[in-house]
């Protein structure tokens, strides 16, 4: 009995301190589809993170974005540059913001949060790749 209390408690703890850790952060500054828009034909576009499921992505989405499954993103952040704006995004917004986190807990500063995801984009008729 004491080994399930105190893994429950140490379970209990993690829960804690992810909780408090994300609140901490906060949210990263948000940009409009027709600003990012004019960012990505700017001379230093920021890369834009696609954090939707395979089919999402496969139905569309933003040209040149990079796409890292918001299930993969953990093993596969190391793929997303320390040197460059991040626009994180997915269909609206909370697996976007999930993402956002966990790159900003190792160290990401340039994070930005692509206001609306994929559905405002994609209503505001820009471009979309298949």
């Amino acid at each position: 009995m004491k080994s399930i209390r105190r893994i429950a408690l140490a379970a209990i703890t993690v829960v804690v301190g992810i909780t408090i850790a994300s609140l901490a952060i906060g949210s990263p500054p948000e940009i409009t589809p027709a600003e990012l828009a004019k960012r990505l034909a700017s001379e230093d576009p920021p890369l834009v993170l696609d954090v939707r499921s395979d089919e999402e992505w496969n139905e569309g989405h933003i040209p040149g974005a990079l796409h890292i499954p918001i299930n993969d993103i953990k093993e596969r952040r190391g793929e997303v540059p320390m040197d460059r704006d991040v626009v994180v995004h997915c269909q609206v917004a909370p697996r976007a913001r999930m993402a956002e986190k966990a790159l900003i807990m190792v160290g990401h500063e340039r994070v930005f949060h692509l206001d609306g995801g994929f559905s405002a984009w994609s209503e505001a008729g820009l471009e979309v790749e298949k």
